[in-house]
């Protein structure tokens, strides 16, 4: 019997079906495994991309997927004969559906697809326990982790992006985001004489994009308030540093307001952090004479070391 040609049928009919994985509350959802054509143990000199790109990879049911895995057996026994390296590797991955089974049942793909179905189930209906989360959130952090360290391909952010476009997010779940941002969700600033919470408030309820938001505050229509209490996160090191000391700093910086105070500090990000500007538009004024920006007319600077 040629069993590649069987083999290459239930790849092709798979293939020209357009497979996707759905919700499992969707009303058309099929439960599909990832199956290799070509299995990974045959490719180990490749690289991850090509081993995983999408030539390789279509999506079976977990009949036709336990169907496949018999026929690569067959096909490697019919090639290389019982003994060959290539054939044990197959045979070993047609154990692996039977492996957690008591005494080693016998399984055929009707019983592998009704187990697979049933398995999926129960574990979309598990739930996992807070103190469980931080067990298995600890044992997989840092270089635990692993994929730690390794960078995705391009191909992979493309495909994860596609992925998570258009997913809507409920409400609570953006107030969640909200609450865990430290970008500029925990600084308050006042338009028109309206106070906001937060910068991305703003943009909410006046419909103004950042760049409009950042030329209005160099303006000084927006006036930024207070920082609300752990927004910025310092760390102990920087905390420790005494940027008072001249051998942290290189220049010193003349601050002049509209009303011809003068003020001069070593560090201008300190100041910029201490006063709620943003020290991009100050730096700006070094080089740009004619700009101002909220009630500083001009910034200059000279080298001390």
């Amino acid at each position: 019997m040629n069993y590649l040609y069987i083999y290459r049928q239930l790849i092709a009919r798979a293939k020209s079906e357009n497979r996707q994985k759905l919700n499992r509350n969707d009303s058309n959802y099929i439960y599909y495994e990832s199956h290799h054509i070509i299995p990974r143990c045959l490719l180990k000199h490749k690289p991850k991309h090509i081993v995983n790109g999408k030539w390789n990879l279509v999506l079976l049911t977990a009949r036709e997927h336990f169907i496949a895995h018999a026929l690569l057996w067959k096909i490697s026994k019919q090639r290389y004969g019982i003994n060959h390296n290539r054939t044990h590797k197959m045979i070993y991955a047609l154990l692996q559906f039977s492996r957690k089974l008591p005494n080693r049942t016998k399984i055929n793909s009707n019983t592998y697809k009704i187990l697979k179905e049933n398995h999926s189930c129960v574990c979309s209906l598990r739930q996992v326990s807070d103190t469980t989360r931080k067990l298995l959130s600890k044992k997989f952090s840092g270089k635990n982790n692993p994929i730690y360290g390794t960078k995705r391909s391009k191909e992979v952010c493309d495909k994860i992006s596609k992925t998570l476009s258009g997913r809507k997010v409920s409400d609570e779940t953006k107030n969640k985001l909200r609450e865990r941002s430290n970008y500029h969700c925990k600084t308050k600033v006042s338009y028109k004489g309206i106070t906001y919470d937060s910068k991305q408030q703003l943009y909410e309820k006046t419909g103004l994009k950042r760049s409009e938001c950042d030329k209005l505050i160099s303006q000084g229509e927006i006036t930024i308030l207070k920082h609300a209490s752990g927004s910025k996160k310092i760390s102990n090191t920087r905390k420790q540093l005494d940027f008072s000391n001249t051998k942290y700093c290189k220049y010193m910086y003349t601050i002049i307001y509209k009303n011809n105070k003068h003020i001069t500090v070593k560090n201008l990000k300190q100041f910029a952090r201490e006063n709620n500007y943003i020290s991009k538009h100050l730096y700006e004024m070094i080089t740009n004479e004619n700009k101002t920006y909220c009630d500083i007319i001009n910034v200059s600077r000279q080298r001390i070391h």
